[in-house]
């Protein structure tokens, strides 16, 4: 438990240390439905309408009858809103307002976004390493809880903002620490229902990763796990049936423009110059030796199997390069699967036997590293705003998202005039 501490309170200050937001449209409406959800009791973002009628295109949200609403799912933002009170409770105190066109309380939004989502990336670290001390050596873990936590996009991308992502990496690897911790009682598998459920309808596209999850529940009394999961789940399902008319809910149209036989999509999610997976994370490569190490597991090849499925889904949109986000980011909800790939083989080194292995594995690292700092701390939006994206350009290997930010510069960090912007803000209100 001692090492757990630890370990959050790296990857907290290190996810942290940009001391900067990375704003992203996407990420709007999770971020202010936990004000609205302690202030007015409801999921809509009515309050904040002034704000979005300010964006031309607000393709975040969506009319629904008189309501405005979330087009992306709303257990993020659900479960996080408890990080919210203390804040909430000093700013109601203070009478100050939530004022959707005050950029003093757009400040507060932000840092408080960056702040839940950088925790919840952290404990995701912490879960990982929790779930492989149980397999594997202890030195291993924490070398793969670090290089899930710093070689993958739960860095760039989950640590930052309130994607959904974030949260799907964080269900997953606990529901691995229960299975590896192989209790199997009734608090396991209530544990376990309720954690499934909310995974479903936090991302729909990601339950296929639940596969080795069903497998290991049909050892087991199942029907509980079955009956938790409906009670997590059915409040979402009920408001996306209430407000959009489908289980789904607002992402249904991702749904919609389905294109099953485009392989050169999947491919391009693995290594295309600018979303493929080895290319971003070439560190994920050691999950390929590590399933051959566990290759005769039921559990393993349906570990697999689930990735290879997502990455088929995910192929499988119109949009498959993830719009204007930095790197695979439909890739990070796999990500707890192929860390402990990863700790398996990291598992089998050695420093006098394997000098060799563990310099190759430096080097994936050093690069996977590399990419994350340009994602969080480099200007990298600059490649999605310089024109349009789509497949011709996700290929082109002279036009890379990663070199466009790194060759712009490092952004420039002024936290002390923040504050001052901020008591401004204050001062004039």
């Amino acid at each position: 438990m001692r090492r757990a501490i630890y370990l959050l309170t790296i990857f907290l200050l290190i996810y942290n240390i940009n001391l900067s937001i990375i704003e992203n449209g996407d990420s709007v409406p999770a971020s202010l439905l936990p004000f609205n959800i302690l202030e007015y009791h409801n999921l809509t973002l009515d309050y904040f309408s002034e704000y979005f009628d300010t964006i031309p295109v607000p393709w975040m949200v969506k009319k629904s009858g008189s309501h405005l609403l979330s087009v992306y799912p709303i257990v993020t933002p659900v479960l996080v809103t408890p990080l919210y009170i203390i804040p909430y409770l000093i700013i109601k105190v203070a009478h100050y307002p939530m004022d959707p066109l005050n950029p003093g309380f757009w400040l507060i939004v932000d840092i408080l976004e960056k702040i839940a989502a950088s925790i919840v990336a952290a404990l995701s670290g912490v879960f990982i390493y929790l779930a492989a001390r149980k397999l594997i050596r202890e030195r291993a873990a924490i070398v793969t809880a670090i290089f899930f936590a710093f070689g993958t996009n739960t860095w760039a991308t989950s640590s930052q903002q309130l994607w959904q992502h974030g949260l799907s990496e964080l269900i997953l690897a606990m529901l691995l620490y229960i299975i590896f911790t192989n209790n199997n009682t009734e608090k396991d598998l209530l544990a376990m229902g309720a954690l499934s459920g909310l995974f479903v309808f936090n991302r729909p596209a990601d339950s296929i990763l639940l596969l080795p999850i069903l497998y290991y529940v049909l050892k087991s009394d199942n029907r509980l796990y079955y009956a938790v999961g409906c009670a997590t789940g059915m409040p979402f399902a009920a408001y996306n049936l209430y407000y959009f008319g489908s289980i789904m809910g607002g992402m249904e149209i991702l749904f919609g423009a389905l294109n099953i036989y485009n392989i050169s999509n999947a491919l391009g999610l693995l290594v295309s110059p600018n979303r493929g997976i080895l290319i971003y994370s070439p560190i994920v490569v050691l999950a390929v030796f590590g399933y051959f190490k566990s290759r005769r597991d039921p559990f393993c090849n349906l570990m697999v199997l689930s990735i290879l499925a997502e990455i088929a889904i995910y192929g499988s949109f119109a949009i498959w390069w993830s719009g204007g986000s930095y790197g695979p980011r439909f890739m990070t909800g796999m990500f707890p699967y192929i860390a402990i790939f990863m700790g398996l083989y990291i598992n089998t080194l050695s420093m006098e036997k394997n000098k060799l292995a563990i310099l190759c594995m430096s080097i994936l690292f050093a690069w996977s590293v590399f990419v994350q700092i340009i994602g969080v701390a480099y200007p990298y939006w600059l490649w999605a705003q310089a024109a349009n994206i789509d497949t011709a350009r996700a290929w082109d290997w002279h036009d890379m998202e990663i070199f466009t930010g790194f060759y712009a510069g490092p952004k420039e960090i002024h936290p002390i005039e923040g504050l001052k912007s901020f008591l401004a803000y204050c001062t004039h209100w």
